[in-house]
């Protein structure tokens, strides 16, 4: 962890307000989980057919699969007063393939919270955040983005939770991040993040009748990102120059959801988005993109399972998807996913999940950036 990453996280917590003055009595909960199981992940890179990616000097086909065992441990505590909680969570997930070791990946995360109740259904919460992904240090010669899998990330909220009528839950939250991707040899990107979001929740229920919800999220986020390239100087060859390139990127979305309990065991949720992408300064990369989604729950003594299927229609603006066509670049996604817990005896449970992603774009076949892919990852085990 370099000097400013540190620096970065120590003006979090200055933040955090932790002194609990002139209240007593206090609730104190602790609880860990440790979960072990094994998976198979296709397509780990996401890459397309015939895309290559280089380590070091040596090139590899893009398409890479395998099997992976993976561990994971879970801690988190709280302690609650009469008007306030602090609270931290820590998390760690490890997955190793034995026959891709590239794509190893651990994940260390740390987050602490407070909440302070101004009074009924009204409190204020900050959160801070740090996680740091470190997997493979793949090169994608065609990236448009110079973006690698390792990152890291640093991240603060301060959210106002309120009702403002009977049987809503609402929230305003201002957020800032700083995520940077690890230095490759072609580069490094980095961007700084700022996010207002509203969310509301509001219940309808009638007598004798399950309840109803319908949720509004909407945000509007500013990414400036500092994309530095590195390349050779010809008459040098051991001495290399920087490019550097400034972007920004505006992001407004609007998702509105209903929620239905089917039976006491069964709940329906469905939904429309909206995202918008505005490229500022290139206007080049900004696209506009609805999607539709839904999902399924069920939950009982033994079982619990979530289904969520999602599709996503992203038309760019002004990149064209191919040099030779007139047609804007367009993009198509679906999105699945399911995950079943079975509760095996007190404190033990067995999970299983399967995620699948696929993207479709126009014109593949003359394309060497942006290609389609298909990812599944299956995975299961005890935690």
């Amino acid at each position: 962890m370099n000097t400013s990453t540190i620096k970065y996280l120590l003006g979090l917590f200055a933040f955090s307000p932790i002194f609990l003055i002139g209240q007593t009595q206090p609730k104190t909960s602790f609880k860990w989980q440790l979960g072990s199981g094994a998976g198979y992940e296709y397509n780990v890179y996401n890459a397309g057919n015939n895309q290559f990616f280089l380590i070091g000097e040596d090139s590899i086909v893009g398409i890479q699969s395998g099997f992976f065992q993976r561990l994971q441990l879970n801690v988190a505590g709280k302690i609650s007063h009469r008007q306030s909680t602090i609270g931290f969570k820590l998390r760690n997930r490890y997955d190793y393939f034995p026959s891709l070791t590239e794509a190893n990946v651990i994940r260390p995360e740390v987050s602490v919270f407070y909440q302070y109740k101004l009074k009924k259904f009204h409190s204020l919460i900050w959160e801070g955040n740090y996680v740091l992904n470190r997997t493979n240090n793949l090169e994608d010669a065609t990236s448009v983005i110079n973006t690698t899998n390792s990152y890291r990330r640093a991240w603060m909220e301060l959210a106002y939770k309120f009702r403002p009528i009977r049987f809503n839950a609402s929230k305003l939250t201002l957020s800032l991040q700083d995520k940077a991707y690890a230095e490759q040899e072609t580069g490094q990107l980095r961007y700084v993040s700022k996010r207002i979001n509203f969310q509301s929740k509001q219940r309808f229920k009638r007598k004798g009748k399950n309840p109803q919800y319908l949720i509004l999220d909407a945000y509007v986020e500013q990414r400036n990102y500092e994309d530095i390239r590195f390349f050779e100087i010809e008459e040098e060859e051991e001495e290399f120059e920087e490019e550097f390139k400034e972007r920004i990127w505006r992001y407004y979305t609007g998702k509105v959801s209903y929620e239905k309990a089917v039976t006491d065991q069964l709940e329906l949720g469905f939904g429309l988005s909206y995202l918008e992408r505005t490229d500022v300064l290139a206007d080049r990369l900004g696209y506009q993109q609805p999607s539709v989604f839904t999902q399924l729950s069920y939950e009982d003594d033994k079982w619990s399972i979530l289904m969520k299927l999602q599709y996503d229609y992203r038309q760019y603006r002004n990149l064209k998807a191919s040099n030779n066509q007139e047609d804007k670049l367009l993009h198509q996604y679906l999105r699945a996913s399911l995950r079943a817990n079975y509760k095996i005896a007190d404190q033990w449970e067995w999970q299983t999940s399967l995620q699948v992603r696929q993207r479709w774009r126009n014109y593949s076949a003359g394309a060497t950036r942006f290609l389609p892919y298909a990812n599944v990852v299956l995975s299961s085990g005890l935690r």
